[in-house]
């Protein structure tokens, strides 16, 4: 006989699936509603009325919006289909037939049987109980040999994407970033499926950013000074606090190179300027000025001792941190207590100021004949955060004396 439900709009499940892979991209994790290998769990009970149940054989097939099952023959060890009973048959299956729609039961033979409901459940999530409104399955006139028990009903739900625009300057580029608004309306099953969203929480240390200033005074007459100058640093989300700059001894004087290191906790974003200010009337010539900032990164390395004979080690153990600029200083790796035993996890934390780029390798060096089987490469925690990329400028100004710095705003 015909199946007896609503089709589901393809187009609108194509719409769904974008909107999870969307936001995959964007950062979240997304479990989706259905995995494969699906397990359905079809019960049915059979009527209390007199011959309602069936020795016959009995035939299931699973109907999708896009497909179907191959049709099964359900039997659970012992008299299952007898009067009164409830009988579970568990049907799985890797085949994606969509969304579901309907189990077609047939079957053979004219033992009728008389079923009252069928509950469907799908990975888990119980679907709405399907009433017998059809009558006695069997091949006797004015009866049926094969029904489809289908979910019918719809529910309505709306999926709402936030809708954003973000320009920023980041000299000499300007770069617009903007996200899409959209409104989504579609119609699914009432059947529950869950949807989990994890958003990821990283624990990390915030270092101290470090920002060195350098200065290189002209050699013309009179350029040096001896007036208080104070550095305010700018970036693309603020400023930091005006910094007086003030070496010991005598800075700033004709031809001298001076270097101010400006260390702060405060996040503002990508470096853009450094404001200069003076007080006082005697002038300053500036040949050249170069800032940047250096961060102390953080280096994990966990390394898992084997636990075969004689695996551990009591040799000095040397680590050397290896990027795509360089690397750094080899470093003595030893924690308090005994490491490097059988079967032991070390972590050693290896912090350095010095900008090496993307992490390449890790060098691992032992003095001695005390051999160490170490069972699998090293591993290594990357910092949250990506390493500085600014270029630091170089501003030659005009042989006279430079006009008053303003501030930018």
């Amino acid at each position: 006989m015909p199946l007896h439900h609503q089709p589901l709009d393809r187009t609108i499940l194509v719409k769904l699936r974008r909107y999870l892979l969307d936001s995959a991209r964007c950062g979240t994790e997304i479990t989706p509603y259905k995995q494969f290998p699906v397990e359905y769990k079809v019960t049915t009970v059979t009527s209390t009325k007199s011959n309602a149940g069936t020795d016959a054989g009995a035939f299931y097939t699973i109907l999708g919006s896009r497909g179907s099952l191959s049709e099964l023959k359900v039997d659970n060890p012992g008299n299952d289909r007898e009067i009164g009973q409830t009988d579970t048959y568990i049907i799985t299956d890797n085949t994606d037939i969509g969304e579901f729609r309907c189990v077609s039961i047939r079957i053979e033979g004219g033992d009728g049987w008389l079923i009252t409901e069928v509950r469907v459940e799908v990975d888990g999530t119980q679907l709405p109980t399907i009433p017998n409104k059809i009558g006695w399955l069997d091949d006797v006139i004015d009866r049926l040999k094969e029904v489809a028990f289908c979910v019918t009903d719809f529910v309505e739900y709306k999926v709402t994407t936030v809708s954003s625009t973000e320009t920023y300057k980041q000299f000499p580029v300007e770069y617009k970033v903007t996200t899409v608004t959209s409104t989504e309306t579609y119609k699914q099953f009432p059947v529950e499926y869950k949807v989990t969203t994890v958003t990821s929480t990283e624990t990390y240390k915030q270092f101290p950013v470090e920002y060195k200033v350098t200065t290189v005074t002209s050699t013309e007459s009179d350029a040096g000074t001896d007036a208080v100058v104070y550095f305010t640093i700018m970036g693309s989300r603020g400023s930091l606090t005006e910094f007086k700059a003030n070496n010991p001894g005598d800075d700033r004087k004709i031809g001298q190179t001076d270097t101010y290191i400006i260390t702060n906790n405060t996040d503002i974003g990508e470096f853009r300027c450094v404001s200069i200010r003076m007080d006082g009337d005697d002038g300053w010539i500036i040949k050249e000025i170069t800032p940047y900032k250096q961060f102390p990164v953080e280096y994990n390395v966990t390394t898992v001792t084997s636990t075969k004979s004689n695996a551990g080690t009591d040799a000095g153990a040397f680590y050397t941190i290896m990027g795509s600029r360089g690397s750094l200083t080899e470093l003595k790796a030893n924690n308090h207590g005994n490491d490097r035993e059988i079967g032991q996890t070390d972590t050693y934390i290896i912090t350095d100021n010095t900008d090496i780029g993307e992490f390449r390798c890790v060098s691992i060096r032992i003095d001695g004949d005390d051999g160490w089987i170490i069972t699998e490469p090293p591993t290594y925690s990357p910092p949250t955060y990506s390493p500085p990329t600014y270029s630091p400028p170089t501003y030659s100004p005009p042989t006279q004396s430079p006009p008053p710095h303003e501030k930018v705003s």
